[in-house]
């Protein structure tokens, strides 16, 4: 399931203009299949590929490190809770820039 929701990811970055993954030629795989193989039994990998660089056709040698992240497991209790700090904390930060902001120019 997590390697679905890693290749579904990978093959919708924006960065790609909505294009499929690049495809390494020397294994004929794309970079969402090199990640998921190298992380489907180990947390974490190096993989090795070729591709261009973009704007460029001549394949360059790249290594990448990578690693499985644990999903961030939040109770609904704690996200409200956090949700509500920061919202206080960026609530206290407009008063502030708008109490100065009237400071240095009041409204006549």
């Amino acid at each position: 399931m997590a390697s679905q929701q890693l290749t579904r990811d990978l093959a919708a970055a924006p960065i790609l203009g909505g294009k499929p993954t690049p495809v390494d030629p020397a294994t004929e795989k794309s970079f969402a299949t090199l990640v998921n193989d190298a992380l489907r039994h180990a947390d974490d990998s190096v993989i090795i590929y070729v591709f261009p660089k973009p704007g460029q056709t001549q394949p360059l040698l790249k290594l990448s490190s990578l690693a499985k992240f644990p999903p961030r497991q939040l109770e609904d209790a704690d996200f409200r809770a956090e949700l509500f700090r920061v919202a206080t904390i960026g609530g206290a930060v407009l008063l502030v820039t708008l109490l100065i902001a009237w400071l240095i120019n009041p409204i006549s």
